[in-house]
């Protein structure tokens, strides 16, 4: 069951590092594997279709909004230019 919408402090409280540094490996070959098949249907635009059949996973096996809360942070805090400039 979901229940992270009822859940107070969600960016306050951390989640578990394993945890996180699972879904932070889990979104990346995600985003990897998708790169990846927009690269070669790029490659193939010239040749015939070929039609993709592979299907992404994209379920998220943490129940605990904490852990999501923490990724999101993690993701944040590596962004190459920070969401807010320091010229603020």
């Amino acid at each position: 069951m979901v229940t992270g919408h009822k859940t107070e402090g969600i960016f306050r409280v951390p989640g578990k590092n394993d945890e996180i540094s699972r879904l932070k490996a889990q979104f990346n070959k995600v985003l990897l594997r998708s790169a990846w098949l927009s690269l070669g249907r790029i490659a193939q635009r010239s040749r015939a279709p070929r039609v993709c059949r592979e299907q992404m996973d994209y379920t998220i096996t943490s129940d605990d909004p904490n852990d999501l809360g923490g990724c999101l942070k993690m993701w944040f805090r590596e962004l190459k230019d920070p969401l807010i400039p320091n010229s603020i």
